[in-house]
């Protein structure tokens, strides 16, 4: 049996068609049980999902679109780029989006890069900055987030996604979630950009 086929005797009456996982490979037959370890099936399959098998994938990176990075700011909305849907960072202001990670049990720390762009035809820079903090049990969910080093990056141009680098090694607190937020300082002399700055997506890479 080739590409971990598992093959079910059929009992009287059964059908006898072959089934398939997503990929074409052979998992079993029909009206016979199908096995749900990890070696016959794709972790990933909708069949493995829907027969409830565990998976734990090692995961080097988790990417969050806007749709799921949280929103820490009421006045920060969002808004149309293109075909995309992006978080509005003003300028003049420091808004800021963030919310809780609970990172893979072999990361030790991780780099933070930010998909973005612009949605009108200007140019100039966005300061942005990266801040984090345990909030575990017991934590104090009102208390201060440890603060990254600002960085300066250049808005691309209009409806160009652009990837910035915006935190490197950053530390995960073992065994607890980690408030993660991301700061526009629009009110920054060094922030030069007289308009919105859309994020589009989180990307965490494992650094360790």
């Amino acid at each position: 049996m080739g590409d971990g086929e598992r093959r079910a005797t059929a009992g009287a009456g059964a059908v006898t068609a072959p089934l398939r996982d997503w990929l074409g490979r052979v998992i079993g037959t029909a009206g016979t049980e199908v096995a749900t370890d990890a070696e016959v099936l794709d972790p990933q399959s909708p069949l493995h999902v829907a027969l409830g098998a565990t998976f734990a994938p090692r995961a080097d990176r988790i990417y969050l679109n806007a749709a799921r990075i949280g929103n820490t700011n009421s006045a920060v909305v969002l808004t149309t780029a293109g075909v995309l849907r992006g978080w509005a960072l003003r300028d003049a202001v420091n808004d800021h989006l963030g919310q809780e990670m609970q990172f893979p049990p072999h990361w030790s720390t991780y780099h933070l890069d930010v998909k973005w762009t612009i949605v009108a035809a200007i140019t100039g820079d966005v300061m942005l900055r990266w801040d984090t903090m345990a909030l575990g049990n017991g934590a104090n969910a009102n208390g201060a987030p440890i603060s990254g080093v600002p960085v300066t990056v250049t808005a691309p141009a209009q409806f160009i996604t652009k990837i910035s680098r915006v935190a490197s090694s950053v530390a995960v607190d073992p065994g607890a979630e980690n408030f993660t937020r991301l700061i526009r300082l629009g009110n920054d002399a060094a922030d030069t950009l007289a308009g919105v700055a859309a994020v589009l997506g989180l990307a965490y890479t494992r650094a360790s």
